[in-house]
């Protein structure tokens, strides 16, 4: 399921994405998510409650103004919190649960999927990565054949597991195949951006949060897209 170093780039990803305009996140919002991590609540069900969050906030009187802060999505994010783990213990056996996402858009996201990564390997090509560029084709076949397994068995856990294997094999080869003084620039910004922030992150908090930068830095630098299913729009 979504990857654990990815939690915290994923919710700002798409806290942003949702209010539609940029946000550096405060303290409290990075305390809030470790928070959501340590008490093992599942991505897909916090990017679940932003998503209510904000469509009840468009509805409302006051659908011209921003949310500025995540603590506003908190309700919503421990409301769902509730409904999964209540799903989980079969108190609500009687409803049909409706899948987080249907087949068809499973197989849709994975052709989006494939397209970026032959873009990316056009881009890994063009900077003269060769080896970027083959590691990047080979986990798109891989990508066609998960495609064409998941056609004839819709099983979304084994397609995010599959993701994220294929995902740490590209992270492993664009590591390799860029510089190691551009990483440590893009860490460089990352902690330059983040120091006011410091002294109200713990450590572990802290590290994530410029790992996850740095990641999201060398990826963009590819165009090369995050390979998870809980990167599809949610409605």
């Amino acid at each position: 399921m979504p990857r654990v170093d990815d939690y915290f780039s994923s919710i700002e990803e798409h806290f942003v994405r949702l209010r539609e305009s940029p946000l550096i996140l405060s303290p409290k919002d990075w305390w809030l998510i470790q928070k959501w991590k340590e008490e093992g609540i599942p991505l897909s069900v916090v990017l679940q409650g932003l998503n209510r969050t904000f469509e009840k906030f468009t509805k409302g009187a006051q659908k011209r103004r921003k949310i500025n802060s995540i603590a506003y999505c908190a309700q919503e994010v421990l409301s769902a919190w509730e409904e999964f783990k209540e799903s989980l213990i079969g108190k609500k056996k009687s409803e049909e649960q409706p899948p987080l996402f249907t087949p068809g858009e499973i197989a849709s996201f994975l052709g989006e999927l494939q397209q970026g990564l032959e873009r990316a390997a056009k881009i890994a090509a063009r900077k003269g990565k060769d080896e970027l560029e083959g590691k990047l084709r080979d986990i798109n076949r891989d990508v066609d054949q998960l495609r064409a397994e998941a056609d004839e068995e819709m099983d979304l856990e084994k397609v995010e597991e599959r993701l994220e294997e294929l995902e740490n094999i590209v992270k492993e080869a664009i590591r390799h195949a860029e510089d190691e003084e551009v990483v440590k620039e893009i860490e460089r910004q990352a902690e330059e951006e983040l120091k006011e922030y410091r002294r109200g992150m713990s450590p572990r908090l802290f590290k994530d949060t410029v790992e996850g930068f740095v990641w999201k830095k060398l990826l963009a630098s590819y165009k090369i897209p995050r390979m998870s299913i809980f990167y599809l729009k949610q409605s």
